[in-house]
Protein backbone atom coordinates (compact mmCIF):
# COMPACT_ATOMS: atom_id res chain seq x y z
CA UNK A 1 0.00 0.00 0.00
CA UNK A 2 2.85 2.28 1.12
CA UNK A 3 4.74 1.91 -2.21
CA UNK A 4 1.03 2.20 -4.24
CA UNK A 5 0.91 5.33 -2.87
CA UNK A 6 4.44 6.57 -3.41
CA UNK A 7 3.80 5.41 -7.17
CA UNK A 8 0.83 7.54 -7.34
CA UNK A 9 1.63 10.41 -5.59
CA UNK A 10 5.21 11.09 -7.71
CA UNK A 11 2.61 10.36 -10.92
CA UNK A 12 0.49 13.10 -9.42
CA UNK A 13 3.92 15.68 -9.57
CA UNK A 14 4.57 14.35 -13.07
CA UNK A 15 1.28 15.24 -14.04
CA UNK A 16 1.22 18.54 -12.81
CA UNK A 17 4.12 19.84 -14.20
CA UNK A 18 2.89 18.14 -17.77
CA UNK A 19 -0.44 20.17 -17.12
CA UNK A 20 1.71 23.19 -16.20
CA UNK A 21 3.22 23.08 -19.64
CA UNK A 22 0.19 22.38 -21.07
CA UNK A 23 -1.54 25.71 -19.64
CA UNK A 24 0.85 28.28 -18.86
CA UNK A 25 -0.50 30.53 -21.93
CA UNK A 26 -4.19 29.02 -21.56
CA UNK A 27 -6.88 32.21 -21.53
CA UNK A 28 -8.48 30.73 -18.88
CA UNK A 29 -7.27 33.43 -15.91
CA UNK A 30 -8.34 33.63 -12.71
CA UNK A 31 -7.33 36.38 -10.06
CA UNK A 32 -7.93 37.14 -6.35
CA UNK A 33 -10.49 39.69 -7.27
CA UNK A 34 -12.60 37.48 -8.73
CA UNK A 35 -13.58 35.39 -5.76
CA UNK A 36 -16.73 38.16 -5.49
CA UNK A 37 -14.81 40.45 -3.18
CA UNK A 38 -14.92 37.51 -0.09
CA UNK A 39 -12.74 38.90 2.30
CA UNK A 40 -9.53 36.99 2.41
CA UNK A 41 -7.13 39.65 4.05
CA UNK A 42 -6.44 37.58 6.78
CA UNK A 43 -4.98 34.65 4.60
CA UNK A 44 -2.39 36.87 2.87
CA UNK A 45 1.25 37.77 3.52
CA UNK A 46 3.57 40.42 1.75
CA UNK A 47 3.16 44.25 0.26
CA UNK A 48 -0.57 44.99 -0.82
CA UNK A 49 1.33 46.91 -4.27
CA UNK A 50 3.60 43.78 -4.48
CA UNK A 51 4.16 43.89 -8.66
CA UNK A 52 2.97 40.10 -8.73
CA UNK A 53 0.12 38.60 -6.78
CA UNK A 54 0.35 34.89 -5.94
CA UNK A 55 -2.80 33.18 -5.23
CA UNK A 56 -2.90 29.56 -4.20
CA UNK A 57 -6.03 27.39 -3.88
CA UNK A 58 -5.91 24.57 -1.40
CA UNK A 59 -7.38 21.93 0.42
CA UNK A 60 -6.84 20.82 3.41
CA UNK A 61 -7.70 16.99 2.66
CA UNK A 62 -4.96 17.41 -0.44
CA UNK A 63 -2.05 15.41 -0.11
CA UNK A 64 -0.57 17.43 -3.12
CA UNK A 65 -1.50 20.58 -1.46
CA UNK A 66 0.11 19.56 2.49
CA UNK A 67 3.37 18.87 0.25
CA UNK A 68 3.42 21.99 -1.52
CA UNK A 69 2.44 23.84 1.41
CA UNK A 70 5.14 23.00 3.66
CA UNK A 71 7.96 22.46 1.21
CA UNK A 72 7.31 24.92 -1.45
CA UNK A 73 5.53 27.59 -0.40
CA UNK A 74 7.63 28.44 2.44
CA UNK A 75 10.44 29.10 -0.04
CA UNK A 76 8.72 31.22 -2.33
CA UNK A 77 7.64 33.29 0.46
CA UNK A 78 11.14 33.76 2.16
CA UNK A 79 12.59 34.90 -1.85
CA UNK A 80 9.35 37.24 -3.07
CA UNK A 81 6.77 38.11 -0.01
CA UNK A 82 10.06 39.12 2.43
CA UNK A 83 11.56 40.90 0.25
CA UNK A 84 8.35 42.69 -1.29
CA UNK A 85 7.70 41.18 -4.53
CA UNK A 86 4.90 38.95 -3.84
CA UNK A 87 1.50 39.46 -2.42
CA UNK A 88 0.56 36.02 -1.31
CA UNK A 89 -3.36 34.76 -0.86
CA UNK A 90 -4.53 31.32 0.51
CA UNK A 91 -7.57 30.09 -0.22
CA UNK A 92 -9.34 27.37 1.55
CA UNK A 93 -11.31 25.39 -0.55
CA UNK A 94 -13.32 22.45 0.19
CA UNK A 95 -14.20 19.60 -2.43
CA UNK A 96 -12.64 16.54 -1.89
CA UNK A 97 -14.67 14.86 1.36
CA UNK A 98 -16.46 16.06 4.08
CA UNK A 99 -13.39 16.87 5.91
CA UNK A 100 -12.36 19.19 3.46
CA UNK A 101 -15.53 21.09 4.54
CA UNK A 102 -14.52 20.82 8.86
CA UNK A 103 -11.19 21.56 7.93
CA UNK A 104 -11.30 24.62 6.22
CA UNK A 105 -14.36 26.17 8.68
CA UNK A 106 -11.36 25.92 10.94
CA UNK A 107 -9.27 27.82 9.06
CA UNK A 108 -11.90 30.72 8.94
CA UNK A 109 -12.40 30.35 12.68
CA UNK A 110 -8.81 30.22 13.40
CA UNK A 111 -8.18 33.39 11.09
CA UNK A 112 -11.23 35.59 13.30
CA UNK A 113 -8.74 35.10 16.04
CA UNK A 114 -5.51 36.37 13.37
CA UNK A 115 -4.48 32.63 14.18
CA UNK A 116 -4.86 31.77 10.19
CA UNK A 117 -1.45 31.28 9.59
CA UNK A 118 -0.75 28.70 12.69
CA UNK A 119 -4.05 26.46 11.98
CA UNK A 120 -2.14 26.26 8.09
CA UNK A 121 0.92 25.05 9.54
CA UNK A 122 -0.26 22.30 12.28
CA UNK A 123 -3.06 21.11 10.12
CA UNK A 124 -0.88 20.69 7.24
CA UNK A 125 1.86 18.95 9.69
CA UNK A 126 -0.57 16.89 11.00
CA UNK A 127 -2.39 15.45 8.28
CA UNK A 128 1.04 14.47 6.34
CA UNK A 129 3.19 12.95 9.41
CA UNK A 130 -0.09 11.14 10.93
CA UNK A 131 -1.95 10.66 7.31
CA UNK A 132 -0.34 11.13 4.00
CA UNK A 133 2.93 9.66 4.39
CA UNK A 134 1.55 6.78 5.48
CA UNK A 135 -0.37 6.37 2.52
CA UNK A 136 -3.47 7.00 4.01
CA UNK A 137 -6.49 7.99 1.41
CA UNK A 138 -7.79 11.58 1.84
CA UNK A 139 -11.21 10.31 1.90
CA UNK A 140 -10.56 8.04 5.39
CA UNK A 141 -8.43 10.65 6.92
CA UNK A 142 -10.21 10.70 10.52
CA UNK A 143 -8.19 14.22 11.91
CA UNK A 144 -11.06 16.35 9.93
CA UNK A 145 -13.94 16.01 12.25
CA UNK A 146 -15.46 18.14 14.38
CA UNK A 147 -13.13 16.61 17.57
CA UNK A 148 -10.14 17.12 15.37
CA UNK A 149 -10.37 20.13 14.00
CA UNK A 150 -10.78 21.35 17.51
CA UNK A 151 -7.52 20.23 18.14
CA UNK A 152 -5.87 21.79 15.67
CA UNK A 153 -7.36 24.85 16.78
CA UNK A 154 -5.75 23.83 20.34
CA UNK A 155 -2.02 23.36 18.75
CA UNK A 156 -2.77 27.03 17.01
CA UNK A 157 -2.89 27.99 20.05
CA UNK A 158 -6.34 30.01 19.81
CA UNK A 159 -8.88 30.79 22.16
CA UNK A 160 -10.76 27.64 22.15
CA UNK A 161 -14.07 28.49 23.73
CA UNK A 162 -14.90 31.03 20.54
CA UNK A 163 -13.26 28.95 18.29
CA UNK A 164 -14.88 25.80 19.51
CA UNK A 165 -18.25 27.86 19.05
CA UNK A 166 -17.54 28.93 15.81
CA UNK A 167 -17.10 24.88 14.56
CA UNK A 168 -20.04 24.01 16.88
CA UNK A 169 -22.12 26.33 15.43
CA UNK A 170 -20.86 25.97 11.83
CA UNK A 171 -20.80 29.81 11.78
CA UNK A 172 -18.73 29.48 8.65
CA UNK A 173 -19.88 26.77 6.32
CA UNK A 174 -21.92 29.00 4.14
CA UNK A 175 -18.57 30.94 3.49
CA UNK A 176 -16.65 27.71 2.75
CA UNK A 177 -19.24 26.55 0.33
CA UNK A 178 -19.20 30.16 -1.41
CA UNK A 179 -15.72 30.24 -1.53
CA UNK A 180 -15.20 26.51 -2.94
CA UNK A 181 -18.40 27.33 -5.53
CA UNK A 182 -16.47 31.11 -6.62
CA UNK A 183 -13.27 29.24 -7.31
CA UNK A 184 -15.13 26.18 -9.30
CA UNK A 185 -17.30 28.49 -11.15
CA UNK A 186 -13.84 30.61 -11.88
CA UNK A 187 -11.95 27.33 -13.32
CA UNK A 188 -10.65 25.71 -10.56
CA UNK A 189 -11.32 22.27 -10.67
CA UNK A 190 -8.46 20.72 -8.57
CA UNK A 191 -5.86 21.34 -6.08
CA UNK A 192 -3.29 22.90 -5.73
CA UNK A 193 -3.79 25.75 -8.31
CA UNK A 194 -1.91 28.49 -8.08
CA UNK A 195 -2.79 32.05 -10.09
CA UNK A 196 0.56 33.86 -10.65
CA UNK A 197 -1.09 37.57 -11.78
CA UNK A 198 -2.96 36.30 -14.69
CA UNK A 199 -1.27 33.18 -15.48
CA UNK A 200 -2.75 29.61 -13.86
CA UNK A 201 -0.71 27.00 -12.92
CA UNK A 202 -2.64 24.02 -12.94
CA UNK A 203 -1.45 20.59 -11.31
CA UNK A 204 1.72 20.43 -9.01
CA UNK A 205 3.95 22.84 -9.34
CA UNK A 206 7.74 22.59 -8.30
CA UNK A 207 9.71 25.65 -6.48
CA UNK A 208 11.80 26.03 -10.35
CA UNK A 209 7.76 25.96 -11.80
CA UNK A 210 6.30 28.84 -9.17
CA UNK A 211 10.28 30.83 -9.31
CA UNK A 212 9.97 30.69 -13.19
CA UNK A 213 6.76 31.91 -13.09
CA UNK A 214 7.03 34.45 -11.03
CA UNK A 215 10.36 36.22 -12.16
CA UNK A 216 8.87 36.89 -15.41
CA UNK A 217 6.51 38.64 -14.07
CA UNK A 218 9.34 41.15 -12.12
Amino acid sequence: MKNNFVYVFMAIIVGGVFLYVLNISSSNSLEADQMNNRDLTKFTQGNLDAPVKVTQYSDFLCPSCSQVSLGIVPKIIEKYVTTGNVYYTFVPMAFIAPGSQLAAEGAFCAAKQDKFWEYHDVAYQAVWEDYFSKGVDPSRVPLYSEAGVKQLGQLAQVDTDSFNSCIDNRVEKATVMAITQDAQNNGVQGTPYFVVNDTPIKGVPSFEILDAAISTKL
